[in-house]
């Protein structure tokens, strides 16, 4: 893929991470912080997120997917962030495959995707959930966190920085 491609998903990268540190921060009853909808709460779309990314490096390699629990305590989110950051590492490789279609088998039937689509589509669905995440927090009184600290702008800041040191 390009470096427009990679650029998208170190951000991606940098700023799950992120989120996911400063959740540990927060007390935990920030697990059950919810928008609308008391069953997505934070807990729920932490969750979600995690198990997609097995999901999408699935639909890549057709690895299998692990299920993933509920998380319960900020040590949870801890092992969380660890998968998540493992399931990065598998899925920046496939950054790297020439484009082509991805045949996808589950439940005994077959769709194609393109390469380019399962990963923009896993750069999306974070941004989305971190952006939900974020929401859900803040709508209970946890307003800690930002989005105004996760933005590209902050990331070539720091990305700068390491290059000048």
């Amino acid at each position: 893929m390009d470096e427009i491609t990679h650029r998208l998903y170190r951000h991606m990268v940098w700023s799950n991470e992120s989120l996911f540190k400063a959740i540990q921060l927060q007390p935990v009853e920030a697990l059950q912080a919810y928008i609308s909808d008391p069953e997505w709460n934070v807990a729920r779309i932490l969750r979600h997120l995690v198990g997609t990314m097995d999901w999408f490096y699935f639909c890549l390699t057709s690895a299998p997917e692990r299920k993933a629990e509920m998380p319960k305590s900020m040590s949870d989110v801890a092992e969380f962030l660890a998968r998540l950051k493992a399931m990065e590492t598998l899925i920046a490789v496939e950054l790297d495959h020439p484009e082509g279609w991805v045949t996808i088998t589950e439940d005994g039937r077959d769709w194609q995707h393109l390469r380019s689509t399962i990963l923009a589509q896993t750069i999306y669905h974070c941004a989305e959930h971190r952006t939900q995440i974020v929401d859900a927090l803040d709508s209970q009184g946890f307003r800690s966190i930002s989005l105004d600290d996760l933005t590209f702008w902050d990331l070539e800041r720091l990305e700068k920085d390491k290059l000048s040191k």
